[in-house]
């Protein structure tokens, strides 16, 4: 698990996941700190200037490249800084880690060239390895000065490369890409300082780096090279997951659908394996097909685990599985499975109980309104969220005294979400929890919503309460229970913290009728919503655009102002039939 790649002289080709925090734009930082540009605004701007000869910008590039895993272009601007050599030796030199880092690459860069050089030139076994030798000598000409770096990490040397001197001094600059190399050759290393290689892993970690969250979570899972301790495994999985590494996600899934140091939870596992699946990742997508086709964490549908069967064996995986859901299936069956995948794309999410396929209302027949329900604004283009039963079986959905079309995009059934597009633009939208793991027993929040429209306000309700169990009915992990009191029609209505940021999505309370028989007694106030890091996943795997709010800087908002700011992105929402 902790092998160290020896051919490090090839390690340029290699994608490290990172993410765009990590990339120094320190040589436009006056575009950077520009609130009107996107990332990639600020990158296409530094390209801009690093292909119009500055170095700093090329230095910044290839750090924001390699950080996102895009090969090409890695390979590309390696060749840019190798050009810009005597440049980079001189900032490195004088400590700046992210030089130091590039400097190393390009050596690795050069040696790589000159192996490939003495290998094509040989005709001979024996002029073949004399020609490698020769390559090499510079190594070990520099042995006393890498002996000597490498008392830094506490640990022995890494394999035999002009470049590990700087990544080395980088690592101790706290590089993270550098800090990574380094600890993973010392956890490989038999001779390798284990606290030295957790302490490097644990800063590059911090600084957002998937590769080193992953091998961290690795490591603790194992418990070979340290203490197994399954919660710290899960906390890194979960980083590395929700910055999108497939690879974590699927982890992540396999987790909870074991119940691996946490509860067992079939449907938070599913959500996680239709991430992966979605990023058009073969192990996730066999995955799906065998939720749907077992119905472990979703309704079962042999359509939908044959579609995603079908997507798997395209890529070599999953190739009998599908073969077999296929004998089981009509002819128009595998039809609909197979224009199902055909039509998929990178980023969809085929969900078996979408309602953008229910009937169709005739031409000929009168709708009328048969219920309402809240939905809440999460991105300024207009889509909203609000509950499955609020949509389900509709034939049209409307917002209350308004003309705006609304249209339900997909929905997911298991978590009680519907994710809407609706024809217009809000200009405030609800800000989601920054860290949905934040959120403490006993804490208050905030309901907004339309409950009892046709006796209630027409200007929405805001009602009071706290977060009375961070799981929902069953130990349900996908929700929390809360006091705020909910009515018809509150379902969908955001649920807020002090702050204003959404912590949850109301959902259902228990049956006053029903609990009264069971019981005895009328509960009060037990009421559960959807969590935040539930709703997060449902967006982020429908690719929506959500702000985030809370952290350290935001301060908490008296009532008024809190329903002022969220009736502004709320609405109240009709099921038509």
């Amino acid at each position: 698990m902790y092998r160290f790649y020896s051919a490090l002289m090839f390690m340029f080709l290699l994608p490290l996941v990172g993410c765009d925090q990590n990339a120094a734009m320190n040589s436009d930082a006056s575009v950077a700190q520009s609130k009107e540009l996107t990332p990639d605004d600020v990158l296409a701007a530094l390209k801009r200037k690093a292909e119009a000869g500055d170095k700093q910008a090329a230095l910044d590039v290839y750090i924001n490249y390699f950080n996102k895993a895009n090969s090409e272009q890695i390979k590309k601007w390696i060749n840019v800084l190798l050009v810009n050599e005597t440049w980079l030796l001189e900032r490195a030199t004088n400590g700046d880690g992210n030089s130091q880092f590039a400097l190393g690459m390009v050596m690795i860069k050069k040696e790589q060239e000159e192996y490939s050089k003495a290998k094509s030139t040989s005709h001979t076994p024996e002029k073949n390895e004399k020609a490698i030798v020769i390559s090499k000598e510079r190594n070990y000409e520099m042995d006393d000065i890498w002996n000597e770096a490498i008392e830094e990490t506490g640990g022995a040397g890494l394999p035999d490369n002009a470049g590990n001197e700087w990544f080395v001094k980088a690592a101790s600059k706290e590089q993270p890409q550098a800090a990574f190399i380094v600890a993973s050759h010392l956890l490989g290393n038999k001779a390798g300082s284990v606290e030295k290689a957790i302490e490097l892993l644990q800063k590059s970690a911090d600084s957002g780096y998937v590769k080193a969250q992953i091998l961290l979570g690795d490591t603790y899972a194992s418990g070979d090279k340290v203490a197994r301790d399954r919660g710290k495994a899960l906390e890194w999985y979960l980083k590395a997951a929700e910055q999108g590494s497939k690879r974590a996600q699927i982890t992540v899934g396999n987790i909870y659908s074991k119940g691996e140091g946490v509860p067992q939870d079939d449907a938070k596992a599913f959500g996680w394996f239709q991430k992966a699946a979605a990023q058009g990742y073969a192990v996730g997508q066999s995955k799906l097909g065998n939720a749907y086709l077992r119905g472990i964490g979703v309704t079962p549908d042999l359509v939908y685990a044959y579609a995603w069967f079908n997507l798997a064996a395209a890529q070599g995986l999953a190739r009998d599985a599908r073969n077999a859901v296929a004998a089981r299936l009509t002819a128009e069956q595998r039809a609909e499975g197979q224009r199902l995948a055909s039509d998929w794309k990178q980023g969809d999410v085929l969900l078996g109980e979408s309602v953008t396929q229910a009937r169709q209302p005739s031409q000929n027949r009168l709708l009328t309104k048969r219920s309402n329900g809240t939905a809440f604004a999460v991105s300024i283009d207009g889509y909203a969220l609000t509950n499955f039963h609020v949509v389900k079986g509709c034939d049209e959905m409307r917002i209350a005294g308004r003309t705006d079309s609304v249209s339900v995009k997909t929905t997911d059934s298991v978590n009680d979400l519907a994710l809407l597009q609706i024809a217009s633009e809000f200009a405030e939208p609800a800000p989601l929890i920054a860290d949905p793991s934040k959120l403490r027993q006993g804490a208050d929040v905030i309901v907004f919503g339309y409950p009892l429209n046709s006796v209630l306000s027409s200007g929405g309700n805001l009602t009071p309460g706290t977060v009375s169990a961070l799981t929902g009915l069953g130990n349900n992990t996908n929700q929390i229970q809360i006091t705020a009191p909910i009515q018809p029609g509150s379902s969908g209505s955001p649920v807020l913290d002090r702050k204003g940021s959404v912590v949850g999505v109301v959902s259902m309370k228990l049956d006053d009728i029903k609990s009264a028989r069971a019981t005895g007694s009328i509960p009060q106030n037990v009421n559960f919503a959807v969590n935040g890091q539930t709703v997060k996943t449902f967006l982020d795997a429908n690719k929506v655009k959500y702000k985030t709010a809370g952290g350290l800087l935001a301060f908490d908002k008296s009532n008024a102002d809190i329903a002022e700011s969220i009736s502004k992105s709320t609405v109240l929402v009709e099921c038509w039939k």
